[in-house]
């Protein structure tokens, strides 16, 4: 991953370091869902700190939904001999 980033339960960190005013950074993060995972709409949230006083922290938060859909891609197929 990168930026470097650690897994701690439920939440991913991810240091960043210094950015200026108006700069962007994109973090892509995957993990492998687990067979018992319910079917489920579940909520991806990320929140964004600094030590430097922000004048606009309005958007230093975001959601975004990620659907789970329990689907077996399998196929069998038989033959007589």
């Amino acid at each position: 991953m990168f930026p470097p980033c650690s897994i701690v339960g439920n939440f991913v960190n991810c240091t960043i370091g210094t950015m200026v005013n108006g700069f962007s950074v994109r973090v892509e993060v995957t993990f492998d869902v687990q067979p018992a995972t319910p079917a489920n709409t579940y909520i991806n949230v990320v929140n964004v700190f600094h030590t430097t006083p922000d004048t606009n922290i309005t958007n230093n938060r975001a959601e975004w939904p990620t659907i789970i859909i329990r689907l077996a891609d399998l196929e069998i197929i038989k033959r007589r001999p």
